[in-house]
């Protein structure tokens, strides 16, 4: 077995990058896009952490190995690719902040951990043309109004999207 686990920035979540030998037929047929797997990380199996993702790609054709082992690879987001391809039209009102706040919660189930003063910002309207979650999400975060700081913007493997001042990380250290 072959495993990558990579955290981005951005709205790119975590990413799993599998590759292994089965001599099951059954579990080559479930490595299709979409599907959800689930991955157990851990020494023992009691404190092990269970992460669960998306096959977004499924890069190689298996191969079939002389034993009769089956090569299997794949690549996970642990973000639905929902997030990455639905695309609608709408007209949203609120600050950007309001708006990653409000793709977090559709699309990831989850809370935003703001750690950045209230944008200055008025509310307005956000025009929603087609784009999917994850551009309307990366299209509010770069509109934040935050004199004098870059607002960093990432979203952990449990789909939890933090914000943070890039001046007050730099204070803490």
């Amino acid at each position: 077995i072959c495993f990558t686990m990579k955290e981005n920035c951005g709205a790119a979540g975590t990413i799993f990058e599998v590759s292994f030998l089965t001599n099951n037929q059954k579990i080559a047929d479930l490595i299709i896009e979409n599907n959800e797997v689930t991955f157990e990380i851990g020494e023992t199996a009691e404190n092990a952490k269970s992460y669960k993702a998306y096959i977004s790609e499924h890069p190689e054709k298996p191969t079939t190995a002389d034993n009769g082992y089956i090569g299997l690879s794949f690549v996970a987001t642990s973000i639905n690719l929902k997030f990455y391809t639905e695309r609608l039209n709408e007209t949203v009102f609120g600050t950007s902040l309001s708006m990653v706040k409000a793709m977090a919660k559709n699309y990831l189930g989850t809370e935003v951990d703001v750690k950045i003063d209230e944008p200055s910002e008025v509310e307005h309207y956000w025009l929603r043309s087609y784009d999917t979650g994850a551009v309307t999400m990366m299209e509010a975060w770069l509109h934040m109004n935050l004199p004098k700081t870059v607002p960093l913007l990432w979203i952990d493997s449990e789909n939890i999207v933090h914000i943070s001042d890039l001046e007050k990380l730099k204070k803490d250290k």
